[in-house]
């Protein structure tokens, strides 16, 4: 969908791992695989720099539980040379019932943690179920994040990207636009008949 990732495979034991640190040849990060967040803190992203590291480190990993969640897989990846983080996601605002965009210039955190201590730093976007989401909206956010100017439209076309795959896959969008039209219609009617 045009968004750049880094290659990753998932392993579920110790010799997968040490087989694909050996594939990528070069150091790795070894990334549990949880339904929550706060895995980095809890232990739960390690790096290795060869195969039996890769292998040492995959075992204490598979034997760790995060937030009551036993870890079963690993995602591995080419250990990356982050200079910035940046969060960024889409999802279904269910009391809005659209579409929201959030982000943040401070990533590599935990996002509720961030939520809690500076609220402001994470900037909330409702997408109109109706209408196309463009790419000066996506550039709009970035500005907010803000992101220096050389990134507002790195940074843009990510989200516009993200909220692309977001839009074509994401089933729930479809009950969104029908309650959303059914409430529209609902409040019209209201107004129609109070007038």
């Amino acid at each position: 969908e045009g968004i750049k990732t880094l290659q990753g495979v998932v392993v579920y034991s110790p010799e997968e791992a040490m087989q694909a640190s050996s594939e990528f040849g070069k150091p790795i990060v070894l990334k549990s695989q949880v339904l929550t967040g706060g895995r980095g803190k809890a232990g739960g992203i390690k790096f290795a720099e060869n195969p039996g590291e890769a292998f040492e480190v995959a075992d204490t990993l598979l034997n760790l539980e995060i937030k009551g969640e036993k870890v079963k897989h690993l995602l591995i990846e080419e250990k990356a040379d982050i200079q910035r983080e940046f969060f960024i996601s889409v999802s279904n605002d269910r009391a809005k019932k659209r579409p929201i965009i959030m982000a943040s210039a401070e990533g590599g955190m935990e996002i509720e943690e961030l939520a809690k201590t500076s609220p402001e730093k994470i900037i909330r976007y409702h997408v109109n179920p109706l209408k196309e989401f463009l790419p000066y909206e996506a550039r709009e956010i970035a500005r907010k994040m803000g992101v220096g100017s050389e990134l507002v439209s790195k940074i843009g076309d990510i989200i516009w990207k993200l909220y692309n795959v977001y839009d074509k896959y994401d089933e729930k969008r479809l009950e969104n636009l029908e309650e959303f039209l059914k409430e529209t219609e609902n409040k019209y009617n209201e107004l129609k008949n109070n007038a």
